[in-house]
């Protein structure tokens, strides 16, 4: 069966004026993550099988960040997950069935074990949000606390 990659890649540089919040909407922990996002946008290789894309993280994937843990808690419900990437023209589809995950990019559909997709997602997210911390971006108990709803939907997802 094939597998689900999520990597961070090379930095890209980015408009740093580009204001995060300007109707102050976000908690301190988004807005955080957000402007950290911004400050060191770096490509992200996303691999399903075969296929591979490389996205921008301040561009195409903010905007999914603080949805992706309810995503994987919600993959033991045999829901769908779109990733819209309109700057590609292209979609990633994760469709959750009970024991692998359907991937469709580029209208290409990629069988992935359930388990090793919602892993993948746990670990980048993890990863980002441990480096947004250490950069100061992000308060330790907040981070702790995103890290603690991404564990609970992780369990939650290996728990069917």
């Amino acid at each position: 069966m094939h597998k689900l990659d999520l990597r961070l890649g090379e930095l890209i540089p980015t408009d740093s004026t580009y204001e995060i919040d300007p109707l102050e909407e976000f908690s301190y922990f988004e807005r955080g993550l957000f402007t950290y996002c911004r400050d060191y946008n770096c490509q992200i290789h996303l691999a399903v099988g075969s296929q591979d894309v490389t996205v921008e993280l301040f561009r195409d994937l903010k905007p999914h960040l603080t949805y992706l843990p309810q995503a994987i808690s919600d993959s033991a419900n045999s829901s769908r997950l779109i990733i819209e990437l309109p700057e590609l023209g292209t979609s990633v589809r994760l469709e959750w069935t009970d024991t692998s995950c359907i991937c469709m990019l580029d209208s290409v559909s990629t069988e992935v074990d359930r388990t090793q997709a919602v892993k993948a997602i746990a670990s980048f997210l993890e990863s980002l949000v441990s480096r947004a911390t250490d950069a100061r971006y992000i308060e330790q108990v907040d981070a702790d606390d995103f890290l603690g709803t991404i564990q609970a939907a992780l369990a939650r997802s290996l728990a069917t």
